[in-house]
């Protein structure tokens, strides 16, 4: 089974299961800190189930789970990757500067490990952030060097990446 991370404020939980003798799941549940909360929909051409999880999952902290059933007995069960709601905002960078440099927000901010500069689609310098002003600064001088490499910076926790959004290179 494969689930897709979980934003909070997302309407849904979502992925995909795979294996054997597959006409034995007759249900989707979502459970969160052990307890049954929802039933989902089980879509078993493609192979893919989607639990509405608006206002069930609402913090960072919930152990939250998807299980699939055969009647009531549990077949397998999964845990969801929970993130946060960020929003990034990075300043235009302009040829010659030193820093890409931007503001962030959102929830559970303390989940942010790290903010990360990556030119045409690959990590290439860590950056710092500002957990008091809610700002990022990352060296950039010689590693972006063309307005046409596509520049985008991202949050991470860890190795799980938050939010990227694109740099304006002028």
């Amino acid at each position: 089974m494969h689930i897709q991370s979980f934003q909070l404020g997302n309407g849904a939980v979502t992925g995909t299961y795979a294996g054997t003798n597959l006409e034995a799941i007759t249900k989707v549940l979502l459970l969160v800190d052990g307890v049954i909360v929802k039933n989902g929909a089980l879509n078993t051409s493609a192979k893919t189930f989607q639990i509405a999880a608006s206002n069930l999952i609402t913090n960072l902290q919930q152990k939250v789970e998807v299980a699939l059933f055969n009647g009531n007995i549990e077949l397998k069960r999964v845990p969801v990757s929970v993130i946060g709601n960020y929003s990034l905002s990075p300043s235009a960078f302009q040829l010659g500067n030193n820093a890409v440099t931007g503001t962030y927000t959102g929830t559970h901010l303390d989940a942010i490990t790290k903010v990360v500069l990556l030119v045409n689609g690959t990590v290439v310098k860590n950056g710092a952030l500002n957990t008091t002003t809610k700002t990022f600064q990352v060296y950039a001088s010689g590693l972006v060097t063309s307005t046409n490499q596509k520049v985008e910076v991202a949050l991470f926790n860890g190795r799980t990446e938050l939010k990227r959004v694109p740099v304006s290179v002028k």
